[in-house]
């Protein structure tokens, strides 16, 4: 049996505190690349591949397409080509992205024909492109607020407000005041992520089985959701075959590269984890297996004991775990869930074997027990 491939899915970039943890609980990551490579800290080299999925001269067209886009972002005053564009419907942003690539492309020779693959792959890679970008700045963000809210919590100790005994009703009224959410950037457009993902993938997909993995519960809740309800998609709805939950990763995220990756070698080094990911490959496989899953429980379970002799999850009272589940969509495969959230470009690209692989989504999530 071929390797498992885990695919991120429909991001191409991650938050260090989730890319970390997924390298324990995962063998190996891969990314889509769109244009660039993504920067990767030294200790994911092995464990967090990337893989290109156009062409040099369709990324050098995309990288023209960018400019032109974010000079408009910065005639609108927004560094965020998507957030520019967010006050305005999805359809209307996307009719009119279509109308300036096919504009670019028949610049460059009026005579010919557009080439509707071109076309296709261009449109795809200009969305995901702003998407990463926009991601990478909901990342910074992230990291900022985090940053002043360590600040707020040393300045409420300093004056006296924090303890049991404070009285939240009389605390100063910056102790009412709490910065909103900065998650929200991840689930922008989400359903155009989702397409073009899929649409980029099938150009170059690999040969090993496919697991999508995501890090958002709106991910899944597209995929599964309309299995209920469409009949063309799935025989039987969704399921969870799989769901541990583990450790807050907190204590991963406070650790520099160099104690992370010391901490990163020393876990995977280990049978404990080794048989957790043999385990999880012959679940994904065949999920059907119920030896298989019963397995794979009993090496979670030891794996709960490996992080705390590891110390992962230390001084973590009171925080919100993480939690990784494996879902099977009996029927419905990568071609079907390509048709649905890309009806326009499934007609556009080539065919691929891919599309009759049967999908499998791994959700890693962090937040309250529901």
């Amino acid at each position: 049996m071929s390797e498992t491939n885990y695919l991120l899915f429909p991001h191409t970039v991650l938050p260090q505190m989730e890319l970390r943890h997924l390298a324990i609980l995962l063998p190996r990551l891969t990314m889509l690349q769109i244009c660039r490579r993504p920067a990767m800290p030294e200790w994911a080299h092995g464990i967090v591949q990337t893989r290109p999925v156009i062409t040099e001269e369709q990324a050098n067209q995309t990288q023209l397409l960018l400019r032109e886009y974010r000079n408009f972002a910065t005639l609108v005053g927004d560094g965020s080509v998507l957030a520019s564009m967010g006050r305005r419907s999805a359809e209307d942003i996307w009719r009119e992205s279509r109308f300036r690539i096919q504009s670019h492309l028949k610049g460059k020779d009026r005579d010919k024909a557009i080439d509707v693959k071109l076309l296709a792959a261009l449109e795809a890679s200009v969305f995901m492109e702003m998407a990463g970008e926009l991601d990478l700045q909901g990342m910074e963000l992230r990291q900022g607020i985090a940053e002043a809210e360590n600040l707020e919590k040393e300045f409420l100790d300093i004056v006296g407000i924090s303890g049991e005994e404070a009285d939240k009703e009389d605390a100063l009224e910056v102790a009412q005041w709490r910065l909103s959410s900065a998650d929200n950037y991840i689930n922008f457009l989400l359903e155009k992520r989702l397409g073009f993902w899929l649409r980029l993938y099938v150009c170059a997909p690999p040969e090993e089985m496919p697991v999508l993995v995501t890090v958002t519960p709106e991910v899944l809740a597209e995929i599964v959701d309309p299995l209920v309800n469409i009949g063309d998609f799935a025989s039987d709805p969704a399921s969870v075959i799989f769901r541990t939950t583990l450790a807050p990763p907190s204590m991963l995220s406070t650790l520099n590269d160099k104690e992370f990756a010391k901490t990163l070698a020393d876990l995977r080094g280990t049978d404990a984890l080794r048989a957790y990911w043999e385990s999880m490959e012959r679940v994904v496989g065949n999920p059907d297996d119920s030896d298989a899953i019963e397995a794979l429980e009993k090496c979670s379970a030891q794996l709960h004991d490996l992080f705390a002799e590891y110390d992962v999850g230390k001084d973590s009272a009171g925080q919100d775990p993480s939690r990784l589940s494996i879902i099977a969509c009996p029927g419905l495969t990568i071609g079907n869930l390509w048709k649905r959230f890309d009806k326009s470009g499934s007609g556009m690209m080539p065919s691929s074997g891919i599309l009759n692989k049967p999908v499998m989504v791994v959700l890693y999530e962090t937040g309250p027990m529901q």
